[in-house]
């Protein structure tokens, strides 16, 4: 069984990435890029980002803890 750490939060919510080169801010863009990389290779710094914009919560928190 693979681990939701493999995962990204695209993959865990069965999502596909907007791929946009405009965003309205710095912000928006960090968070899209961020759903498609795999949970065990965030930054401390990546999940604050995450968890301070009520991003995939269900995911992030207990990893956030751990």
């Amino acid at each position: 069984m693979i681990s939701f750490l493999e995962k990204s939060i695209n993959e865990l919510e069965s999502r596909e990435q907007l791929h946009s080169t405009e965003f309205e801010s710095s912000l928006m863009a960090t968070c899209y890029k961020l759903r498609d990389k795999k949970l065990q290779n965030y930054s401390i710094e990546e999940l604050r980002v995450m968890i301070g914009q009520n991003i995939s919560l269900t995911w992030l928190i207990p990893l956030a803890l751990d």
